[in-house]
């Protein structure tokens, strides 16, 4: 608990309390604006797009490594 000696004191801890509650109620809403639009069906399409390209592109990369380590193999034996 703390001691006040002034009115003034206590008017500058109300004041920074409903400060830090504005910047909390914005942060809230910030976060709730962030989840609509991360759940929404376009972004959750993009995501899924993006994560299967992903998935392709490594798996055509490791295909193409692959097939270089045969054909290095292959003139390396010969």
């Amino acid at each position: 608990m703390h001691n006040y000696r002034s009115f003034q004191q206590i008017e500058a801890d109300l004041r920074v309390l409903k400060l830090k509650k504005q910047v909390d109620l914005l942060f809230l809403k910030n976060s709730i604006s962030s989840t609509k639009q991360s759940l929404s069906f376009k972004a959750m399409m993009a995501n899924f797009l993006g994560g299967l390209g992903f998935t392709l592109a490594r798996r055509r990369n490791q295909i193409f490594i692959s097939a270089l380590e045969f054909g290095l193999r292959y003139f390396l034996k010969r």
